[in-house]
C-alpha cells in the first residue's frame, strides 16, 4: 500500500493559471483534466486504504495524513480562488467514482459534494455506487439536492451548458426524491429546456405523490411558463399522466378540461360496471350514468389498462352482470 506521494503535486504547487482564472469552458477543462490527473494517480492508494483504527501503524497515519492533505487542498484551493459549486461539481465529477467515495469513507471528501458532482457529470451505476456507499457508512446524503443538479438545465460557464441528466435523475427519483421538490420550479425548467425523457421520469415518480399537482399546474401553466412549447409539453405530460386516478382497485377516475371552461370527470366503476360523468363549469354541475353495455368499447378497455398501470386490479368485465349495486360513485361531489 506505500507510495511515494511527493510526485503528486498539492494543489498550492501546481500552476496558479489553473486556479486564477475561474469562468469558461477552457478554463474549467484544464483544471479538471489536472485536478482528475492527480486524483487518479492517488486513487488507488485511497481506495486501498483501510478505515482508521486506534492500534494501526505509524505508517499507515502517516500515509493517511499526506493523503488527506493532497485530496482537501484542491477543494481548498478552488473555493479560496472563488470557484462556484457548479466548476466543483464539474471538476470532480470527472473523478472515479470510487476513489469520490473512498475519499468519503475517510472524511477526506463531503458526502453531498460527491454525489452532486456525479448527479451532474456522471451515470446511473456512479450515483448508485454513492447512494450504496452512503448508506453502508450509515450517512444520509441530501438527494434533492442532487436531482436538482441532475435534471434543471443550466449555463456553468462560457461555453458549457448542462441540458439534465436523464440516467442519474430517475436513479435519484428511484431512490426517494420528490419529483415536485423545489416547488415544481425543477420540473418546470426541464419543461422549458424541452426535456420530454426527463418529463416523463419526472411524471411515473409523481403517480402518488400528492404534491405533484400536474393537474393544476396544466390548468394554470401561464403562471410559471411563458413560450408555447413547454406549455404544450406540459400539457401532454398531463394527458399522458395526469388525467387519471386509482380511486380505489376497481375505480378510475379521468379528468378532462374542455374548450369552453369546464371540466368534465369521468369515473370507470368497473365493479358496478358503469360509467359517471360529471361535467362542471362555474356554479353549474350536470352528471349521467352510463352502463358499460352502453359504452364505447375502446373507452373502457383503455381504462382498463390505465387503470392496472396505476396499480388497480379491475375485475374481468361480464357482460349483463352487475357485480355490486349502481349506488352512487365513490367520489366526493364536484367542486
Amino acid at each position: 500500500m506505500s507510495m511515494n506521494l511527493s510526485r503528486i503535486p498539492h494543489a498550492d504547487d501546481m500552476d496558479d493559471s489553473l486556479f486564477e482564472e475561474t469562468e469558461g469552458k477552457q478554463a474549467w477543462q484544464a483544471a479538471a483534466q489536472a485536478i482528475g490527473e492527480n486524483m487518479g494517480r492517488l486513487g488507488d492508494t485511497l481506495q486501498s486504504l483501510p478505515l482508521y483504527d486506534d492500534e494501526e501503524d505509524d505508517a499507515v497515519t502517516s500515509l493517511r495524513d499526506d493523503l488527506r492533505e493532497l485530496v482537501e487542498s484542491y477543494s481548498e484551493r478552488l473555493d479560496n480562488e472563488g470557484w462556484e459549486d457548479g466548476a466543483t461539481y464539474y471538476i470532480f465529477g470527472q473523478v472515479d467514482v470510487k476513489t469520490l467515495i473512498a475519499a468519503a469513507r475517510h472524511e477526506m471528501a463531503d458526502w453531498d459534494k460527491i454525489l452532486n458532482a456525479k448527479a451532474l457529470m456522471g451515470d446511473a451505476a456512479d450515483v448508485q455506487a454513492i447512494l450504496d456507499a452512503a448508506a453502508q457508512s450509515e450517512t444520509e446524503v441530501d438527494i434533492e439536492t442532487a436531482l436538482r443538479w441532475a435534471a434543471e438545465p443550466d449555463d456553468l460557464t462560457d461555453g458549457l451548458r448542462h441540458s439534465g441528466n436523464l440516467a442519474t435523475s430517475e436513479v435519484l427519483l428511484a431512490a426517494g426524491a420528490s419529483p415536485s421538490g423545489n416547488n415544481g420550479e425543477t420540473f418546470f425548467s426541464v419543461l422549458r429546456e424541452g426535456r420530454e425523457d426527463i418529463a416523463r421520469a419526472f411524471c411515473r415518480a409523481g403517480i402518488g405523490d400528492d404534491g405533484f399537482h400536474l393537474h393544476y399546474w396544466n390548468e394554470n401553466s401561464r403562471n410559471w411558463l411563458q413560450e408555447q412549447a413547454p406549455r404544450k409539453l406540459l400539457r401532454d405530460m398531463y394527458w399522458e399522466y395526469g388525467r387519471f386516478e386509482a380511486v380505489d382497485a376497481a375505480t378510475l377516475l379521468e379528468r378532462k378540461p374542455m374548450s369552453d371552461g369546464g371540466n368534465l370527470r369521468i369515473i370507470f366503476d368497473f365493479a358496478a360496471r358503469r360509467v359517471s360523468e360529471i361535467y362542471t363549469r362555474e356554479q353549474h354541475g350536470f352528471k349521467s350514468d352510463v352502463s358499460f353495455d352502453d359504452y364505447g368499447p375502446a373507452a373502457l378497455d383503455t381504462a382498463r389498462k390505465k387503470l392496472r398501470e396505476l396499480g388497480g386490479n379491475p375485475p374481468e368485465d361480464l357482460p349483463g352482470s352487475t357485480q355490486r349495486s349502481l349506488g352512487k360513485p365513490k367520489l366526493a361531489p364536484p367542486r
